[in-house]
């Protein structure tokens, strides 16, 4: 994690703001507290918490800023001095949450998504370059303020047109590039028939042809799983 820091949180004076900027290398998997406005008898304290997110695909280079901007409208110098105190307070209040915030990783989940039959579904990418033409679990990312399962329903309604019923987890936690992480959650479809919006093709296997594809390297570790619930 890497801090940078503009102006002095001790100094802060009338008509001045302090920038703390955190940036990492992956993102939260969910919503951040935001502390809009602290009030002191007959003078204001605007505090502003902000995120910004970055990166649309697993393995490109997906970055957090989270920004705090303290604004303290207050032109006696004597209660500006009283004020900083209180704004310290502050500053190491929001920092220590931007900490725990930056060690969270970022989530992508898969669907195991069964036919009732003993069958699961896998999808063909056709991109990017590197994932071409290999097979993977249809999911995607946990934006912030989501759940898991919420975002595996969002995914494959958008992947696969269907509307799911998102179950429970499924096999390890798999480590991706980047500080991801790949969770699996068993799904079944309540309406629609899954097509291939995003993928090249999508094929149901059993338990005997699991194998019969190329499979992404992360999704082949929950292999395992899968044989074991198929057979």
């Amino acid at each position: 994690m890497r801090v940078r820091r503009a102006g002095a949180l001790a100094g802060l004076l009338p008509g001045r703001s302090l920038l703390l900027r955190v940036s990492r290398d992956d993102r939260p998997d969910g919503g951040l507290p935001r502390l809009e406005q602290v009030t002191t008898p007959g003078r204001a304290l605007t505090v502003s918490f902000d995120v910004d997110d970055t990166g649309d695909e697993v393995g490109s280079a997906a970055s957090t800023a989270v920004t705090v901007r303290f604004a303290a409208r207050v032109t006696d110098p004597v209660a500006a001095r009283r004020l900083r105190p209180r704004l310290r307070r502050v500053g190491e209040i929001l920092l220590g949450v931007t900490a725990l915030v930056a060690r969270q990783p970022v989530v992508v989940v898969a669907g195991a998504v069964l036919d009732g039959g003993g069958r699961v579904l896998a999808a063909r990418r056709c991109y990017p370059a590197g994932a071409a033409g290999r097979w993977e679990l249809p999911g995607g990312k946990v934006e912030p303020g989501e759940t898991e399962p919420r975002a595996l329903a969002r995914e494959l309604q958008e992947e696969l047109g269907a509307t799911v019923v998102v179950g429970d987890r499924l096999g390890p936690e798999v480590p991706l590039p980047d500080g991801v992480v790949l969770r699996c959650w068993l799904a079944a479809v309540e309406h629609g028939d899954p097509q291939p919006h995003e993928h090249a093709e999508l094929r149901w296997l059993d338990a005997t042809s699991l194998e019969s594809v190329a499979w992404l390297d992360s999704d082949r570790a929950l292999l395992p799983a899968l044989r074991d619930l198929l057979s």
